[in-house]
């Protein structure tokens, strides 16, 4: 596979990855609130109170926001891409873990993506010099 060919598929993972999580934050509000949770229902350690939804939309708002930033980074060739994609991936992860059989299959892909950016940056960043 090319180079670009990566380049495009890892920017493209990462941003589509990002953006779903900024727009699961600005929605979390309306829909653990909705009677028949519409996209997520109640988080199952904080339930759905004011206090629940204002940590959800902070851990989901910052998945996506560290994955934004890591498509552009790595687009860009910039080494804090490896940073932003690490706190993107840890807080997908927290935000499966608080909504865990709340939401959509799609977000449990989503945490495959993570599991494997954690993995691959332990990897790279713990490997001997």
């Amino acid at each position: 596979m090319s180079t670009d060919t990566v380049k495009w598929i890892v920017t493209g993972a990462f941003g589509l990855h990002g953006v779903g999580m900024m727009g699961a934050a600005g929605y979390l509000p309306w829909s653990i609130r909705s009677p028949k949770g519409d996209f997520v229902s109640a988080s199952w350690l904080l339930g759905n109170t004011l206090p629940a939804i204002l940590v959800g939309v902070l851990v989901w708002l910052v998945a996506g926001t560290g994955y934004v930033a890591a498509a552009i980074g790595f687009w860009q060739g910039a080494p804090w891409w490896r940073t932003s994609a690490f706190v993107g991936a840890v807080f997908t992860l927290i935000a499966i873990v608080l909504w865990f059989r709340s939401v959509p299959f799609g977000v449990y892909i989503g945490g495959i993506l993570a599991i494997g950016t954690i993995v691959y940056l332990l990897n790279a960043w713990l490997a001997p010099v």
